[in-house]
C-alpha cells in the first residue's frame, strides 16, 4: 500500500455571521491514497458528457445541471473508498462573541484534520500530501496556513512529513469530490436535503456537529 496520504480540503457555507449569511458553516476532508481509481472513472464521464453537449471543464456541485451532479454522486458512491471523509459542521449562531468568531475558521480546520489524521497516521501513513483550495484572498490564505502548521505539528506522530498545496479545484478531481461531499452534507444540515447525503453516507467516517 502507498503510504502517502493525500488529504484533500473543500468548505462550504459563508464565514458571516449577519442575518443573511447561512446558518452552518461545512469543513471537508477525503483522505485517499493512490491509485486513485476515481480519477479514471471521473475522466470518462466528462468526456462523455462533452459528447452528449454538456460544456463540462470541471465539476463544480453547486454550478452543475442536476443530470451531472446526480451521476457524479453515483459514481462518489460507488468508486470512492470506504471510510475516507471526515467532516466537521459548525452552527455559526454558537459563536456569540468576537473571540469565538475570530477562532472560528482555525477551529473548523482543526476539528476536521484531527478526525482524519487519527485515523489515517495509525495506517502507517508515512508522508502527509495537504491539497486545499486556493483561498480568493490572500489574508484567508494566510490564516489557513498558519492554523494547519499548527495543527499538524501537534497531531502527527514523530516523523511524519507533511507538505501543503492551494491549488485551483478544477486541478484535481480529489478536490472536486470534497467539493461535491461538503455540499450534500451543507444541503442535509442547512436545508434537511438528505438526498445527496444518503448516496455518500456510506463513504462518511466522521460527522462532527460543533453546537
Amino acid at each position: 500500500m502507498n503510504k502517502t496520504l493525500y488529504l484533500f480540503l473543500d468548505e462550504s457555507g459563508d464565514l458571516g455571521f449577519g442575518p443573511n449569511s447561512t446558518r452552518h458553516f461545512v469543513y471537508t476532508s477525503l483522505a485517499v491514497r493512490r491509485p486513485f481509481l476515481f480519477a479514471n472513472v471521473l475522466d470518462d464521464f466528462r468526456y462523455s458528457a462533452l459528447e452528449q453537449g454538456y460544456a463540462l471543464e470541471h465539476f463544480h456541485c453547486a454550478n452543475e445541471r442536476r443530470y451531472i451532479r446526480n451521476q457524479v454522486f453515483d459514481m462518489i458512491g460507488s468508486h470512492l473508498p470506504a471510510q475516507s471523509i471526515d467532516i466537521f459542521i459548525v452552527e455559526k449562531a454558537r459563536a456569540t462573541n468576537s473571540a469565538a468568531k475570530e477562532g472560528f475558521y482555525p477551529e473548523m480546520l482543526a476539528g476536521v484534520l484531527k478526525r482524519a489524521l487519527e485515523q489515517e497516521t495509525s495506517a502507517e501513513a508515512d508522508d502527509v500530501i495537504i491539497i486545499a483550495d486556493t483561498p480568493p484572498l490572500i489574508g484567508r490564505r494566510q490564516a489557513v496556513d498558519k492554523s494547519l502548521k499548527v495543527i499538524l505539528a501537534r497531531e502527527l506522530p514523530l516523523g511524519v512529513r507533511y507538505r501543503l498545496f492551494h491549488h485551483q479545484s478544477r486541478s484535481h478531481y480529489g478536490l472536486q469530490i470534497a467539493d461535491y461531499c461538503s455540499w450534500a452534507i451543507f444541503r442535509k444540515y442547512e436545508h434537511g436535503d438528505t438526498a445527496a447525503y444518503d448516496k455518500i453516507r456510506h463513504v462518511v467516517r466522521s460527522e462532527t456537529v460543533q453546537r
